[in-house]
């Protein structure tokens, strides 16, 4: 036994190998076959033999599993709830169904929630190869989710830089970006979007007004109200921000489009450029549209004093279901201390407005 856990089988190490092989496997007998015809193969492996959900877990926390042989009618392990700790635990793991005892339509469903290959107990000659090509398969998995995490951090500093930069032509702090890119995460994830839009979101939405580099400074940094022909130019950085992001292929760098161009649509379609309404405006774009908004109502402006947090969530809350997504609006105003709290953490080191400013 390893690790002193009674949670583990005594069948564990059995054998010397590179490989770390967990197995989830309730019969011994099963187990003790398995090895043999691996190891007839060519397999050299140390395994851990485990027949329930805590065992599961216990081996989750220990990682450096290189693939899970699972069979799929342990009685002591749901198997929908072990690929569950799995998938969320060690996503990129390779996980074999090892069995006899699942049809073949439940087979293919299996495969389509994160089972990796389908071995039936009774061919376990096939297991060998099965385990040699997904071993290579994640390994190259691994190598491209490396090569585009590089990439990634590489368009990431290029939007941080490109995003500063254009907050720097009216707001010469830069800090609401960096505002912008905390809350539009946090908004995505107390939404339940996941993390996964959460951090692309907190990479993506600080360049949402990029396209302000291309409006000309008479009308960017006006302090007074825009004429009908100013607003018509004001307008158009959003298709400049989407003409500059546009043609890379990238994830982050599309999320940053959609936001560039769809940020200033509004939900009851009277918005621009588009006039989109309702979903059809990308949920990238409605989720910064609260955030931008509420940002900019308690900020100083050259035009305008700060609003207090209160009288923005007020703002806020009239317009749900117009401006806004409701749905986002009901989430933002229910964490609203926590939005709050960042504009009080990173605030805008610039001076007031003139005194007449509204």
């Amino acid at each position: 036994m390893t690790c002193g856990s009674p949670l583990l089988s005594d069948d564990v190490a059995s054998t010397d190998g590179d490989l770390k092989l967990l197995v989830i496997e309730d019969s011994v007998a099963d187990f003790q076959l398995m090895k043999r015809q691996l190891t007839r193969k060519g397999v050299a492996a140390r395994y851990r033999r485990i027949a329930d959900l805590e065992a599961l877990r216990e081996s989750m926390k220990e990682g450096g599993w290189d693939a899970v042989l699972a069979d799929y009618s342990v009685p002591a392990l749901r198997f929908e709830d072990g690929l569950a700790l799995l998938r969320e635990r060690a996503p990129d793991l390779p996980v074999i169904l090892v069995s006899g005892s699942v049809g073949e339509e439940r087979a293919v469903d299996l495969l389509k929630h994160g089972v990796w290959d389908f071995v039936l107990k009774d061919n376990l000659t096939r297991l060998a190869s099965a385990l040699e090509r997904n071993l290579k398969e994640a390994e190259e998995h691994r190598a491209r989710k490396t090569a585009e995490l590089k990439l990634r951090e590489s368009y990431a500093e290029t939007i941080n830089c490109l995003g500063r930069a254009s907050e720097y032509r009216d707001n010469e702090t830069g800090m609401h970006v960096l505002r912008i890119g905390m809350t539009t995460g946090m908004l995505a994830r107390f939404a339940g979007h996941g993390d996964e839009l959460a951090a692309l979101l907190e990479q993506a939405s600080p360049m949402h007004d990029i396209g302000k580099i291309g409006i000309p400074d008479a009308v960017l940094l006006k302090p007074g109200p825009l004429t009908a022909e100013e607003w018509t130019v004001m307008k158009r950085h959003t298709q400049i921000g989407a003409a500059i992001l546009g043609g890379y292929p990238s994830d982050l760098i599309h999320t940053a489009r959609q936001i560039a161009l769809n940020h200033h649509e509004r939900w009851d379609g009277t918005g621009y450029p588009a006039g989109l309404a309702g979903e059809a405006i990308p949920l990238s774009a409605r989720i910064t549209a609260v955030c931008d908004v509420f940002d900019a109502l308690i900020s100083e402006r050259p035009y305008k004093h700060a609003w207090p947090a209160d009288k923005a969530a007020g703002y806020l809350r009239g317009q749900a279901g117009r401006q806004f997504d409701a749905g986002l609006v009901e989430v933002f105003l229910n964490h609203l201390e926590r939005f709050s709290g960042i504009g009080r953490a990173f605030p805008d080191t610039r001076p007031p407005p003139s005194p007449d400013g509204a």
